[in-house]
């Protein structure tokens, strides 16, 4: 990818130099949309800027603050491709701007496939366009309005639900149950009591309901810092219950037309139930980063933000009945909005784990590799481990892991031992998590994995 810089009194468009000596020639023979041309360049300056303060707090380390800008600097970036492409359409901005951002995505994941959450790659994922067949249409009025019918609006035709949607299809790394979770003791016994019992028990559980009122949630609602286990346990629970597992793409069902949002949501919805009917069982539906959907309401939030929200409260609400289980997962819990929160019958909270949930947790991590296993069957060693990974996440307990089988291969194939761990402790501090940063300010978490 080229990065250019921004000079004064020199007109700058994007990182592709392509979009961008094609963008500036379109803006300077476009004497009809000079102020929109303006605008346009400088929401990239700010962009570009942006991006640049990422890309430096990457090479210092600072995944704070990049994990802060992230969120903002994605959706401050594709709106600004979307709003080119409305406007240039023949330019076909928005693809090679995809194109570029694709290829570093690529490279990155090919050197860490972990690293799905980097900014690069989730916002490689946001500019994905639709592909032809499935891109919205625009349908606009040519005919002059009369007195009796309101001016025609831009309609976009529902995209197809795959965009909307991906069914979860594990791999050879994915969990096999709850098994799979290290330590998570009191996670497991709230997940079990309220999803997978009921579920595996329907006598019973109709029994509870009729002597006790009690019936399955229609949804949990994860909350905690990142890397903690949030979306690992959604997917160990749906091959525990052995159900359909249906994740909501929540960069593809935004929309900046009117109503398409809500249409969005009610398409995704539609399609888990008519896989629930179909398969006579439940299935889960999982929304990750609740906060990007639900931000709590206010005085600056419109029209459209109110019907979104509406349109989410009535689809969990009636989920239950239509066999659909709704899991939420969010890492800014105090954001999202306090009705869509009061929709989840159980709010947990999964926080950093504790020594006893770290040796657990690095024992499954080494288990699945064969040089590994004589340490994943040592308790004082792994326990040792554990003493030293205080504030580590689970899935940065996982990279150390990947870190020190690393070491242990470029040093004569041996096994993996506790001196790799002491040296890769040493040179990631920077996996840390302050988990003071994400536990709710209102209410006190219902589940942690502190001592």
């Amino acid at each position: 990818m080229q990065i250019l810089p921004i000079r004064p009194y020199a007109t700058t468009f994007g990182y592709n130099k392509e979009a961008n000596e094609q963008l500036n020639s379109k803006l300077e023979t476009t004497r009809n949309n000079k102020k929109i041309a303006s605008v346009y360049l400088e929401a990239n300056k700010f962009c570009m800027k942006t991006e640049d303060y990422l890309r430096e707090c990457e090479r210092k380390g600072d995944t704070k603050t990049v994990n802060a800008l992230t969120d903002f600097f994605v959706s401050m970036k594709t709106a600004l491709a979307d709003a080119v492409d409305n406007t240039f359409p023949k330019l076909n901005y928005g693809m090679k701007e995809y194109n570029s951002y694709k290829i570093e995505a690529d490279e990155r994941l090919k050197k860490s496939p972990d690293d799905i959450d980097n900014w690069v790659v989730y916002l490689s994922d946001a500019l994905e366009p639709f592909d032809e067949d499935d891109e919205e249409d625009f349908e606009i009025s040519s005919k002059p309005a009369d007195n009796n019918t309101p001016p025609a609006s831009p309609k976009s035709k529902a995209p197809d639900v795959s965009k909307l949607v991906e069914l979860y299809s594990p791999n050879r790394w994915s969990p096999i149950g709850l098994e799979s979770l290290g330590g998570m003791d009191e996670l497991k016994k709230e997940v079990i009591d309220k999803i997978i019992f009921p579920i595996r028990n329907p006598e019973i559980a109709k029994i509870d309901e009729v002597e006790y009122g009690k019936r399955y949630p229609r949804g949990l609602l994860f909350y905690g810092p990142p890397g903690c286990g949030k979306t690992y346990t959604v997917e160990a629970l749906s091959q525990e219950l052995k159900l359909p597992l249906i994740k909501l793409k929540v960069g593809k069902a935004g929309s900046a037309f009117i109503n398409q949002t809500s249409i969005n949501y009610e398409n995704a919805f539609d399609y888990a139930a008519n896989m629930a009917k179909e398969n006579n069982a439940p299935v889960l539906f999982f929304i990750d980063e609740m906060d990007g959907l639900t931000q709590n309401r206010n005085k600056e939030a419109t029209s459209e933000d109110l019907k979104q929200i509406g349109t989410l409260l009535n689809l969990i609400e009636t989920a239950r009945d239509r066999g659909i289980i709704v899991i939420g997962a969010t890492n800014k819990y105090d954001i999202v909005d306090e009705a869509i929160k009061a929709r989840f019958d159980s709010q947990i909270y999964v926080g950093l784990p504790d020594e006893k949930s770290r040796a657990e947790i690095l024992k499954v991590s080494l288990k699945s590799r064969t040089k590994g296993i004589p340490l994943a069957e040592s308790p004082e060693k792994l326990q040792s481990i554990a003493s030293i990974t205080k504030g580590f996440p689970n899935r940065a307990l996982c990279i150390l892991t990947d870190k020190a089988a690393l070491l242990a291969r470029s040093d004569g194939r041996r096994e993996i031992r506790v001196e790799d761990y002491i040296n890769v402790v040493a040179d990631n501090q920077n996996l840390k998590v302050k988990e003071s940063n994400y536990q709710s300010k209102t209410s006190v978490p219902a589940i942690g994995f502190r001592k």
